[in-house]
């Protein structure tokens, strides 16, 4: 149940970032049919979450460099912080797309 409502997450953020862009539709597409998508049907439990709050992230990052959103908000999204059932997860997001942040 967990990772079905993470992929509608996943999905609605997906669309949101290729609506209003050129080939939009391809790009939706070609999201929706990588294999990562498997993660959201419920077998796998603990990677549809993090999966979910990457998409987040890479929307923030989008919503930003758009300027519809300010810098300080990437500092509350970071993706570094999300809680799996085994613990924090150990991604460096912010040091991987060379954001910068602290």
């Amino acid at each position: 149940m967990v990772s079905c409502l993470a992929g509608s997450v996943s999905v609605t953020l997906a669309w949101l970032l290729c609506r209003n862009e050129d080939r939009g539709a391809l790009r939706f597409i070609l999201i929706l049919t990588s294999g990562y998508m498997l993660l959201y049907h419920g077998s796998v439990e603990s990677y549809a979450l993090p999966t979910a709050a990457l998409m987040f992230w890479i929307y923030a990052i989008h919503q930003v460099d758009r300027g519809r959103w300010h810098t300080s908000v990437l500092l509350f999204v970071r993706a570094d912080g999300v809680v799996s059932p085994d613990g924090p997860l150990p991604l460096s997001l912010t040091t991987r797309f060379g954001v910068g942040l602290p």
